[in-house]
């Protein structure tokens, strides 16, 4: 049997140890590094080249990744076993702050018109609309700790918010991702 006693009484080490600095959740990006050239629906007019720079400066809050892996269910006489199965990656939300100067949300829009076109009424090509997105953390001196790649990434579900005339609080847009595969790049 393991020694049950506890291992330590109080907090006095974590006093000044690196190993023991807390994650904040205020420090990461999720970045869209290969956006392809975007246009709106009606103008034609293509978003600034640096758009996926503005949607990752425009963040205001972002999920975690999500994985499961299925169990495959063997039953023999009077038991069962599990095996691991197929993953499956939870579709993922961002939240981010509308700024007309750097159209946020037009740049979403035109993403998401890669996915379908409500003006055509087409269906848009896997191979365009998929994307690539980092989800990084740092630690608060700005250095890098962790990374998620998320491969096949592209925008479902948008909500844009609400108006109001009670309100003068700033508009945000909420995007629920999809993403085919998560890859822990630690």
């Amino acid at each position: 049997m393991p020694n049950l006693s506890p291992l330590k009484f109080g907090a006095y080490h974590m006093i000044g140890q690196d190993a023991w600095e807390p994650q904040r959740t205020n420090n990461f990006e999720l970045r869209f590094p290969n956006l392809p050239q975007l246009y709106s629906i009606d103008t034609g007019i293509a978003m600034p080249a640096n758009s996926s720079e503005y949607l990752t400066l425009s963040l205001k809050s972002a999920d975690t990744v999500n994985i499961n892996i299925n169990s495959i269910n063997i039953s023999y006489g009077n038991n069962t076993v599990k095996f691991a199965g197929k993953p499956e990656y939870g579709d993922f939300s961002a939240t981010f702050r509308d700024f007309i100067g750097l159209q946020t949300e037009r740049i979403l829009t035109s993403w998401s018109k890669l996915v379908y076109n409500p003006a055509t009424e087409k269906v848009g090509r896997a191979s365009v609309y998929k994307q690539q997105a980092y989800l990084l953390e740092f630690a608060p001196d700005g250095t890098q700790l962790k990374t998620w790649k998320l491969e096949g990434c592209w925008p479902g579900t948008m909500n844009f918010g609400s108006y109001s005339n009670d309100d003068n609080s700033v508009r945000e847009i909420t995007v629920t991702f999809y993403a085919d595969v998560a890859i822990p790049l630690d």
